[in-house]
């Protein structure tokens, strides 16, 4: 790759990653605005709505979306022009995602209805549905610019799509005092401003191409990772379609602002995970993977197990600033669960690591994905009309395990293999259980809080010692500090 390309690429990774993390962190940000106009049985209905989005997107746009990458690459020889890959692609998208709602929406109406529970079906479900085709003008649109590495602009409508929908949701929610619902017509509205300025810039350039051989090359590439992506999907969203059906709407929302403020740690881990990456396959590539990155895989587990039992400990004082509705405040019970079940994620992701450089064991890694989804939906079905929410995130949390330990085994496999097993799990496994101090506040609330203050500070002492011991972090905490002016160089 020359210097050129591999500037491209740098420049619009960061600024993809910097999109997405702008987005979730903002979303936690405005939550107390929204806490003060939405109740958990609002949020409820806006998981379900979400959930059933996202599973009609993908029976709708049969994953087309991300084919038309490399479609307009292999066929750019015969076809003569991309715009005749991303206009058949469109045209199609448009087709089965109009069939889909319509059959979504008569489904719903004439036989679903029931399980809908407290959820109504006018106006949630219907304008929930009735948003799938506008979706794909925004969809493909930001495809077709990363596919073509226009990765200012694709940066540029991702942020105007967010901001949009951030503006109409304080108009609806906050202007008009709409509960939910207005929520819903945000989207709608967004992708309909979205889709009238890309009919200009782009669809009526696309619009008039059409070819059956493009159409069914794509789909033998895009039928290879359907399946996976449904099933993944179904595995992620099966909670909230239980969770609603056996305890309710309400319960629903408080399991939904649990997994929200949980989100912090996701992108904590996946800022490590992104900054490990490109560093580890720089190692590989020069042949120093050895008994040191060994040692300095389970430093970043012990430093993210660090940041869990903070998030953890904590989010109860989180939840108490950010909002002073107390019927929310309630779901600090269940963070701690949701964020070590995100912490055995990040297990499995570095367990995956060297499998991407194994082309004979990446095309396995499916199975670790299987693995989680029927162990997931198992333990949902059996524990959540029994225990409500609390069997859904143990539920989770088990299947999470069970698939970083799948990724363990396949890791294994791997014959360039030196991650440390044991002690990756035993960090894993002993942060768990100290995670367990926040789920519920002990018979008094200062006992709580002193007790979870003590630990954390004795292992960040103890962190502190063992650090400083390997690397001098207090030498080079000071030379940072002294750069900067914020400490004296006497």
């Amino acid at each position: 790759m020359s210097n050129l390309g591999l500037k491209k690429l740098t420049a619009n990774s960061f600024l993809y990653s910097f999109s997405g993390i702008l987005q979730r962190a903002s979303s936690i940000f405005l939550f107390p605005i929204f806490s003060s106009y939405l109740t958990k049985k609002d949020y409820g209905i806006q998981s379900y709505s979400s959930s059933l989005a996202s599973i009609l997107i993908i029976l709708s746009f049969l994953e087309l979306p991300r084919a038309m990458t490399r479609m307009m690459y292999e066929k750019n020889k015969t076809v003569g022009h991309p715009y005749k890959v991303v206009g058949t692609i469109f045209i199609s998208c448009f087709a089965i995602s109009i069939c889909t709602s319509t059959i979504s929406l008569a489904l719903f109406y004439y036989f679903l209805q029931p399980q809908l529970g407290e959820i109504k079906f006018y106006p949630y479900i219907f304008f929930t549905i009735l948003n799938i085709p506008f979706q794909l003008f925004y969809t493909l649109y930001t495809s077709f610019l990363k596919a073509t590495h226009q990765g200012k602009s694709a940066f540029k409508l991702d942020n105007s799509y967010f901001l949009l929908n951030v503006f109409f949701n304080l108009l609806f929610v906050v202007g008009f005092k709409t509960d939910v619902i207005g929520l819903i017509y945000s989207t709608i509205a967004a992708n309909i401003i979205i889709g009238i300025v890309s009919l200009r810039v782009f669809v009526f350039r696309i619009i008039k191409y059409f070819s059956r051989v493009i159409l069914r090359d794509s789909l033998k590439y895009s039928f290879t990772v359907f399946p996976f992506i449904l099933l993944g999907s179904i595995g992620e969203i099966a909670d909230n379609f239980f969770l609603n059906k056996y305890t309710g709407a309400s319960n629903l929302g408080l399991f939904y602002i649990a997994g929200t403020f949980a989100g912090i740690f996701s992108l904590f881990k996946e800022s490590i995970l992104s900054a490990f990456l490109p560093y580890y396959f720089d190692l590989s590539k020069r042949g120093l993977i050895n008994q040191k990155t060994s040692k300095l895989i389970t430093e970043i587990l012990i430093v993210t197990a660090f940041g869990a039992l903070g998030l953890a400990y904590f989010n109860y004082e989180v939840l108490f600033i950010f909002s002073r509705n107390k019927e929310l405040i309630n779901s600090y019970h269940y963070i701690p669960f949701i964020i070590m079940g995100y912490y055995f994620i990040f297990i499995g992701q570095l367990f995956n690591i060297p499998i991407y450089l194994n082309s004979k064991l990446i095309k396995y890694l499916v199975l670790t994905t299987i693995t989680s989804v029927v162990i997931g939906v198992s333990l949902e079905i059996w524990l959540i009309p029994i225990y409500g929410i609390i069997g859904v995130v143990i539920a989770k949390l088990a299947a999470y395990i069970a698939q970083a330990i799948a990724c363990a085994i396949l890791n294994n496999k791997n014959q360039a293999n030196l991650f440390p097993h044991f002690k990756m799990f035993s960090i894993g496994f002993i942060t768990l259980l100290f995670s367990m101090v926040g789920y519920s506040k002990f018979s008094s609330y200062l006992i709580w809080l002193i007790a979870k203050t003590s630990i954390l500070i004795v292992l960040f002492v103890i962190l502190l010692i063992y650090f400083n011991r390997e690397y001098k972090v207090v030498n080079l905490a000071k030379k940072y500090l002294q750069n900067f002016g914020l400490l004296s160089k006497k």
